[in-house]
């Protein structure tokens, strides 16, 4: 038990309990605008308590949707990414041997 609390610590995948998954997804369609109803969301609510000690941080929440991705999404997703990298134009760096002039600071 140890292990998998410092491997989710340090952000690697760790296989997820039940409870786990159905909290996952429950965050993955809250993070889609797909809220459950005003008394089950109470229900929740109250059943979890406020053990949270601090907020999440703003890349936790950005996470959210991620977290009930399969594998397949997130392969389709770094895919994406990775066909977008390479459309991007590559970044102007001068040649070996010709540096940029250099202005005095008089007129």
């Amino acid at each position: 038990m140890d292990v998998r609390r410092a491997a989710a610590r340090a952000g690697a995948p760790v296989a997820l309990g039940e409870a786990d998954r159905a909290a996952a997804e429950l965050l993955a369609q809250t993070a889609r605008g797909q809220l459950p109803r005003p008394a089950l969301r109470a229900l929740v609510a109250d059943a979890l308590g406020d053990e949270r000690r601090t907020a999440p941080s703003d890349s936790a929440r950005a996470a959210a949707p991620w977290i009930a991705a399969s594998a397949h999404e997130r392969g389709a997703a770094l895919r994406d990414l990775l066909l977008l990298a390479d459309r991007l134009p590559a970044p102007r760096v001068p040649r070996r041997g010709q540096f940029p002039r250099i202005a005095s600071g008089r007129a």
